[in-house]
């Protein structure tokens, strides 16, 4: 006669089946909250080492205390090991641009300080560092970070640092996202790169941001060096004094980059002719790229020179294209038209004429419409056919030449929030259109020949807008 395991036994199977399956299953997701072991105490004494070099004049590290460092304010663990893998200190109040002296104090005050404690090397699983928006006081990046090997993402931005970048950074083979940008709050720039030849070891980067810091240095070698980080999806160099016109675009990978931000460089007291480019070699250098998958492009403030050309329009991904503050000339290309998905388009201070090609009329994605000029000839509801998503229109003809030849009854296929139309031909009746406008917040008329009366429905209809001009 067999025998059946007992009651107890079936209890005690059971009960070991549940804990073993509730290990494996934090296994699989350490991270979960049903499972958190408390921190290594390695780890924890060398975040207090850290946090003793640091200046806190906010208490923002008033929770660092007690046993348990997973449970402090920018600290985060490993729930199955208890080791730390990421640090964000991270100032709460974003760069307080054109914000009131409250916040901007706030800001001033949240801002850490002092220096970077070589405990940190400590922290061996740590894979997330951001330590942006703070107050370094010019103080170097320390060279020790290159060794921290298990990082991805680095943010050292706007915190002013300064010096040289140390190479050493070049050992972070794990690294997806290096952000040093370096715009100056307080400081003036002093932070710069004399080679970029140890970027080639960061072969995972996917986002890299050298906004600011100076790498005239490297102005000749940065294009082949970029070619070697095969996952590199976001570059931003803007103002880095740079001053070589990289026409020899056929040769970087730009399968993969989706962001080109090169704005304010290629000028500096060399010789003009040392510093300008044609944007035209520049355009067709780009659409030459081989699955090419750009979609933000930014060379405003750049000296680009010539018309702007029709290879541009051979960018089929582009969504955000700023061409503004570049003695460029001509007329806008027809094939601008089609640059199916671009949502924002930025051409002013610069030497343009002609007409405004109808074909803008067919970008259906368009959200910000921006253009300044010489311009004349006529704008007609041809030039708005399918421009359903645009909430920003803003037209400027200096020669007072471009008119707007539109009915009073025309219905626009958008709703604007701000309208700014200046030195045009809109008159003698006042626009009608504007009736349909119902989301404005900003609208500007000014120097547009207009003989009529403001209706009395435009007051009305306009209790959300902050700024009109007339």
């Amino acid at each position: 006669m067999v025998s059946l395991p007992s009651p107890f036994l079936i209890l005690t199977l059971v009960q070991l089946f549940s804990e073993f399956t509730f290990f494996q299953a934090a296994l699989l997701d350490p991270n979960s909250s049903n499972f958190s072991a408390s921190c290594n105490q390695i780890e924890r004494k060398a975040l207090l080492e850290f946090k003793a070099g640091l200046i806190d004049h906010s208490s923002r590290l008033s929770s660092w205390f007690g046993r348990d460092c997973c449970r402090w304010s920018g600290v985060g663990c490993n729930n199955l090991t208890g080791h730390v893998t990421s640090l964000d200190l991270r100032n709460p109040y974003d760069q307080p641009y054109h914000q009131n002296a409250s916040v901007v104090a706030a800001f001033k005050l949240a801002r850490l300080g002092g220096r970077i404690n070589l405990s940190l090397l400590d922290l061996k699983y740590l894979n997330y560092l951001d330590l942006s928006l703070n107050n370094f006081k010019n103080t170097p990046i320390p060279k020790f970070v290159g060794s921290l090997s298990q990082l991805s993402y680095l943010n050292l931005s706007s915190s002013s640092f300064g010096g040289l970048v140390p190479h050493h950074l070049g050992n972070l083979s794990n690294l997806q996202c290096l952000d040093l940008y370096s715009y100056p709050l307080k400081y003036p720039q002093k932070i710069w790169v004399s080679d970029l030849n140890w970027i080639a070891g960061l072969s995972s980067l996917k986002y890299l941001n050298f906004g600011y810091v100076n790498l005239g240095l490297a102005s000749t070698s940065w294009q082949p060096v970029i070619n070697m980080l095969p996952y590199l999806e976001e570059l931003h160099l803007p103002d880095c004094a740079l001053y070589q016109v990289p026409y020899s675009l056929p040769f970087v990978n730009f399968s993969s980059i989706l962001v080109l931000d090169l704005q304010e460089n290629f000028k500096s007291s060399l010789p003009q002719c040392e510093i300008s480019g044609e944007l035209d070699k520049f355009a067709s250098s780009l659409s030459k790229c081989d699955n090419i998958s750009l979609e933000v492009l930014h060379l405003w403030s750049n000296n680009l020179e010539g018309p702007i050309p029709e290879s541009l329009g051979h960018i089929k991904n582009l969504k955000s294209l700023r061409l503004d503050d570049n003695p460029i000339s001509g007329s806008i290309s027809a094939s601008t038209g089609n640059l199916s998905c671009l949502e924002e388009l930025y051409i002013a201070d610069n030497k343009l004429n002609g007409t405004i090609p109808e074909s803008i009329g067919q970008l259906k994605e368009l959200i910000e419409l921006y253009l300044e000029g010489n311009w004349n000839g006529l704008i007609s509801k041809t030039h708005f056919l399918h421009l359903g998503n645009l909430e920003l229109l803003y037209f400027s003809s200096w020669n007072k030449s471009l008119a707007f030849d539109i009915r009073q009854d025309w219905v626009p296929p958008f709703s604007l929030e701000l309208i700014f139309i200046r030195h045009c031909q809109m008159g003698p009746n006042f626009p009608a259109w504007l009736k349909t406008q119902r989301d404005l917040r900003s609208l500007s008329l000014e120097e547009v020949p207009i003989s009529d009366r403001i209706p009395d429905w435009f007051w009305d209809q306009t209790p959300h807008s902050k700024f009109t001009s007339l």
